[in-house]
């Protein structure tokens, strides 16, 4: 049986656009730009390959309302990078298939439909898909930046921006995208049968620090290891890259093992904007050299980018 892990090359070119995207994020403060009149959507019959699915996996405890810098809380942050990820027009936005989800805890696991006391934001068994990669008709929808950065400015920060009253229960999170690429596989066998396979990864935004499924349990029990679904995911030949606003050496080290598990080797650690800045920027100069841009259309604009040394 033919493999159908992603190429070495292509996950660094998709890895650069995500990181690229980060930097933007930090550097302009979280400026988003509108979407372009007319439109300038690439198709995927235009594209010399099946643009990959991405998918946010975004924390929505109330530790994510805890500050990072003077001017942003976590939430806020994630939130801010997210939006230049997929600003209209962008890399990700024109290349890659994009869905949302948050995630927080389940107050009564194993009982259907439990909601949070408090949260209206659309949490049910701790986790929301705020955004698909595909239609009711099971279609791909493309080009769709603008929308989800319609739908992050809408929603609340976490319980209104209360300090308690979220957990973070990320390995359910991580268990739950399982769910959903499988059943967006099975409802596209066509994205299999013909090569180029279509690739799926998952980036995963968090404070680090995970619980069990109703939160009562901080780093534990060993089963609830939310690296334990990253490394299920790579058995399915899906990436999870971390991107950690951790405040503790602990919850860093949590958030390694997810991206060691996922394949992405360790966390973007998002301590202060200065370092996170310096560790993308060296990541950047790393694999720009053999970063392949893959294309859409033969009448998309290219550009180039010089980074002084």
């Amino acid at each position: 049986m033919t493999s159908t892990r992603p190429s070495h090359r292509w996950r660094l070119g998709l890895q650069l656009g995500l990181l690229a995207g980060l930097v933007l994020a930090l550097v302009t403060g979280g400026e988003h730009q509108p979407a372009r009149a007319g439109g300038n959507c690439p198709e995927e019959g235009l594209c010399t390959f099946k643009k990959p699915n991405i998918l946010f996996v975004l924390e929505y405890s109330t530790a994510m309302n805890q500050p990072w810098t003077v001017q942003q809380t976590r939430w806020q942050a994630a939130v801010s990078a997210v939006q230049q990820i997929v600003a209209p027009g962008g890399f990700i936005d024109q290349n890659a298939h994009v869905a949302v989800m948050r995630y927080g805890h389940d107050p009564e696991p194993g009982v259907p439909g439990t909601t949070i006391p408090g949260d209206s934001s659309g949490l049910v068994d701790g986790q929301a898909l705020d955004f698909a990669w595909d239609t009711a008709e099971l279609e791909y929808v493309n080009c769709t930046g603008q929308e989800i950065i319609d739908l992050l400015d809408a929603l609340p920060p976490p319980l209104d921006g209360a300090p308690v009253g979220i957990d973070p229960w990320t390995k359910g999170a991580l268990d739950f995208a399982a769910v959903e690429i499988a059943q967006t596989r099975a409802d596209h066998p066509g994205d299999d049968v013909d090569p180029p396979t279509r690739y799926y990864a998952n980036v995963l935004m968090t404070g680090g620090t995970w619980t069990n499924a109703d939160g009562s349990s901080t780093f534990g029990p060993p089963e609830e290891h939310p690296a334990l679904s990253a490394a299920a995911l790579l058995d399915q030949d899906v990436l999870t890259y971390v991107f950690s606003f951790n405040a503790d050496p602990q919850a860093a080290m949590a958030s390694d093992e997810i991206a060691a598990a996922g394949a992405t080797t360790e966390a973007l650690d998002a301590q202060d904007p200065d370092m996170l800045e310096q560790v993308l920027y060296d990541l950047l100069q790393s694999i720009i050299n053999i970063f392949i841009d893959p294309q859409c259309s033969a009448d998309l604009p290219r550009a180039m980018v010089l980074l002084d040394g």
